[in-house]
């Protein structure tokens, strides 16, 4: 299995769904409210909705609020097993020995 952009997913909740829901819908709109105020520092004041806005049109401009919507609503697609994500059966160490060469053995 190959990922690329982002690591899996391995549990997916009504929660996280609720989450996405409610950010895509907001990018839609052209905001990222939701997404901002749960990554904004918890040590800091709340922005207001003024800067929520600006922030929001900055972040935004110059990309397609309705594409990075779509990739919000895509995050389930994202979920990998156990079993998707070892491949091979092997080890991350034994897979990085053996596509790193015997150099490596001494990691």
């Amino acid at each position: 299995m190959t990922l690329g952009g982002a690591a899996g997913l391995f549990d997916w909740t009504t929660e996280a769904q609720k989450q996405v829901d409610i950010e895509a819908a907001e990018m839609d709109e052209g905001l990222i409210t939701s997404l901002l105020l749960r990554l904004w520092p918890k040590d800091q004041p709340k922005p207001s909705i003024e800067e929520v806005r600006g922030i929001s049109k900055e972040f935004l401009e110059g990309n397609d609020a309705k594409s990075l919507a779509a990739v919000r609503r895509s995050r389930p697609d994202q979920m990998v097993t156990l079993t998707q994500a070892d491949g091979d059966g092997q080890s991350t160490d034994a897979r990085y020995r053996r596509y790193c060469g015997p150099q490596s053995e001494k990691l």
